[in-house]
């Protein structure tokens, strides 16, 4: 039947980010997880000390921060959950330490383990196949690198992830349906008119060898979308029976700021 066509629009301008709750103060990108039922947040002071917070059951509330003093973060924090275990990773001077215990309460008492061949690298985690992994960035024109924990050492010398090169930190979050991990990233394209920059998604399926083959790839927006940021952006499966829209994925990310 004919008849008016009803439709939600809003731009990045436009769109409601929910209800803002003020945590603390920090000096490096904070990072946020949910482990075991509880809601954790980790943040750096202006004293650099690496802080863990968690929420309590009146909404916008946080318990005492936890320091986690036997590191010094020197930038943006990362923390994921495989349900089991909590991981923290935090960029040192000395490469990218793992921070990590069945219990958040438990990483005050944890032993810094550094991933090799890791200063000034940017980090991100993501838990695919029951094991958590980290992606690591060392600039635009060096390939991205993946690392995880092996049978003789704690966390093995990272390896080029696929071929994937980004302008970006990238972050990924495995499919729950389909299994492949999601990669966030950014590209940027020198032209005489300009340069061009987009964000983008991938995804990638391992092989029998166990290696990363990219799968598809998409621009966020659309060709003609033009969204762009130059920091790590955050992706978030939407996959809970109490979801609006299981299986829809959100692209989280902060837009152009100079440095």
């Amino acid at each position: 039947e004919a008849g008016p066509v009803r439709a939600e629009i809003t731009d990045v301008y436009g769109a409601d980010g929910g209800i803002l709750n003020t945590v603390a103060k920090t000096v490096v990108v904070a990072s946020i997880v949910v482990h075991r039922g509880s809601l954790w947040v980790f943040s750096v002071d202006r004293a650099r000390v690496l802080q863990a917070r968690s929420a309590l059951e009146e909404e916008g509330q946080f318990a005492e921060p936890v320091a986690l003093a036997q590191v010094a973060a020197t930038g943006d924090l990362w923390a994921t959950s495989d349900g089991t275990h909590l991981t923290l990773f935090v960029p040192t001077a000395e490469g990218v330490a793992v921070l990590a215990a069945r219990e958040a309460a438990g990483l005050a008492e944890a032993a810094p383990v550094l991933i090799p061949d890791t200063i000034g690298s940017q980090v991100s985690g993501f838990v695919h196949g029951e094991r958590t992994r980290a992606l690591l960035w060392d600039g635009a024109d060096k390939p991205v690198r993946i690392s995880e924990p092996g049978e003789d050492e704690p966390w093995l010398t990272p390896s080029p992830f696929a071929d994937l090169h980004s302008s970006i930190a990238p972050a990924a979050v495995a499919d729950p349906a389909t299994g492949e991990l999601v990669v966030g990233f950014g590209t940027e394209t020198k032209a005489p008119e300009g340069d061009h920059r987009d964000w983008r998604v991938a995804r990638y399926a391992t092989d029998a060898a166990g290696a990363w083959a990219k799968q598809s790839e998409r621009i966020v927006g659309g060709a003609a979308g033009g969204g762009y940021g130059n920091a790590r952006p955050v992706l978030l499966i939407e996959e809970g029976p109490a979801d609006p829209a299981p299986g829809r994925l959100h692209f989280i990310a902060r837009g152009w700021t100079a440095h």
